[in-house]
């Protein structure tokens, strides 16, 4: 990058960047909770469009200098209410905010199609006291990673660039690009044409809220609901969108060609859905959370009784969220747990690829964490 803008919501400033040097700094006005639906994505965007003065129809208030960099977020001044009163919070719904004299100057800065790099974490440096084992643990997968969600130290891994198909696995990417292109309280209708399964949780002719439909998705791996919100949004733009995603979040040896994961074409590799795991660590919390069936904010569970979670760990006390991927005769997931290491908990991804079943993959990730359990100094 040369030109760039950078947003470092750790930090709370964004640079904008000429010739490859820091040209101006900006201070933001709100902070960020990323355990929100609102909190800004991170990754590699460009801004879309320069929008002058918008009006929010979620907190009623206008937000001038607007600039769009990607799905519903935007960079922009102070708001304030029609009568010019200001809008002061000090938590942010996932879009930027700047001193409005500043921001006019930002506006001039910025043009379509500028790089906006966008920082929602730091690395920590985690180096922990490891162990030495002489005996690899047992892992039937063809490809798999452990690593650490907060400084990216890699504990174990095989073949972990090799793609394979991943299966449902893709849900987790629609939940993400349906949250940051959707208000989560949106409400959708359902109709025949969307769905295929005779026995749907979703029916026809009937009103949903978007961050319901997420339960059956996440947590039951339904495939009509995932049928549902790309239909809504249209097929061919939800697919242009997760293509996007995994190039804007380093998944750059991933392949997409349906929502479902049916498709054998669905393809990734195991440092993917590392980043994919990072990301939603760091950014989309609340979609973690609905893998485990737990709550998150807004949802209503209760509109679809008895969902049957897929996810093989959901009972586990430090499962942080994942997803499982069945496919015919083989088995794939990624999961992210707690553990103490250090003196410290860590937020650990592990991922298995193409093991030959669901039960060999339970094996494959329990082999895994008790490796790292005794290979690393608690």
């Amino acid at each position: 990058l040369t030109d760039y803008l950078k947003i470092n919501t750790v930090t709370g400033k964004l640079g904008f960047y000429e010739n490859g040097d820091l040209k101006e700094n900006f201070e933001m006005l709100a902070a960020i909770d990323p355990a929100t639906w609102g909190g800004t994505p991170s990754g590699l965007y460009e801004v879309i469009s320069k929008e002058g003065l918008r009006f929010s129809t979620t907190t009623s208030v206008y937000m001038p200098f607007s600039v769009r960099f990607y799905g519903k977020y935007l960079i922009h001044g102070q708001p304030f209410y029609p009568g010019g009163a200001p809008f002061y919070s000090r938590i942010s719904g996932g879009c930027i905010r700047v001193e409005t004299e500043k921001m006019r100057r930002l506006y001039d800065f910025l043009e379509a199609g500028l790089p906006v790099l966008s920082i929602t974490a730091q690395q920590d440096g985690f180096e922990p006291e490891e162990k030495s084992l002489e005996k690899p643990p047992e892992v039937s997968a063809e490809s798999f990673l452990v690593a650490d969600l907060d400084s990216g130290k890699v504990f174990l891994d095989k073949n972990p660039e090799d793609r394979h198909h991943i299966s449902s696995i893709v849900k987790m990417l629609t939940a993400v690009v349906v949250a940051e292109h959707m208000g989560t309280t949106s409400s959708i209708r359902a109709s025949d044409y969307m769905l295929k399964e005779d026995n749907s949780r979703i029916t026809p002719n009937r009103s949903y809220r978007m961050v319901d439909v997420l339960a059956p998705l996440l947590i039951e791996s339904s495939d009509d609901a995932a049928r549902f919100l790309s239909h809504y949004l249209g097929r061919d733009w939800t697919m242009k969108r997760l293509k996007e995603k995994t190039d804007q979040i380093g998944m750059h040896n991933t392949q997409l060609v349906d929502v479902t994961g049916r498709d054998e074409e669905n393809l990734a590799s195991a440092r993917d859905l590392y980043y994919l795991a990072y990301y939603l660590n760091h950014t989309r919390i609340p979609i973690l959370n609905i893998s485990r069936g737990v709550w998150a904010p807004g949802i209503n569970y209760h509109v679809f009784p008895g969902l049957e979670n897929k996810n093989i760990f959901y009972e586990k006390d430090d499962f942080l969220g994942g997803k499982t991927g069945l496919n015919g005769g083989s088995a794939s997931g990624f999961y992210i747990f707690k553990m103490k290491m250090g003196g410290v908990e860590r937020r650990v991804a592990f991922i298995a690829l193409n093991s030959p079943g669901k039960d060999e993959l339970t094996r494959d990730i329990l082999n895994l964490k008790e490796w790292l359990t005794f290979s690393i100094k608690k």
